[in-house]
């Protein structure tokens, strides 16, 4: 969905209502951006989530060269493996 595209859309209706309206969205929008937009929120919220996704993408990389299933059940091991995942294991 894109909302610049909607707007854009709305600002060619016939309608002449429906152009105003679409001014008026355009115009809310710019001053809820500078005057009421949370700003602060949305750059921890962001980095939260990067900070998340980051530490997942990490713990799968580290299952798939330990050779653990993402069930966490061992898949076929070598001996090195199984040794190096019983000691991630006690780390954790």
């Amino acid at each position: 969905r894109n909302g610049n595209e909607w707007l854009a859309k709305l600002m060619r209706e016939p309608d002449n209502d429906l152009r105003i309206t679409a001014m008026r969205i355009i115009e809310t929008r710019r001053v809820f951006a500078e005057s009421e937009f949370n700003w602060d929120v949305m750059n921890r919220v962001a980095k939260e989530e990067i900070d998340d996704d980051t530490l997942e993408m990490n713990k799968q990389m580290l299952m798939r060269s330990l050779g653990v299933s993402a069930e966490g059940s061992p898949s076929e091991m070598s001996g090195s493996a199984e040794r190096r995942q019983s000691e991630a294991n006690s780390s954790w």
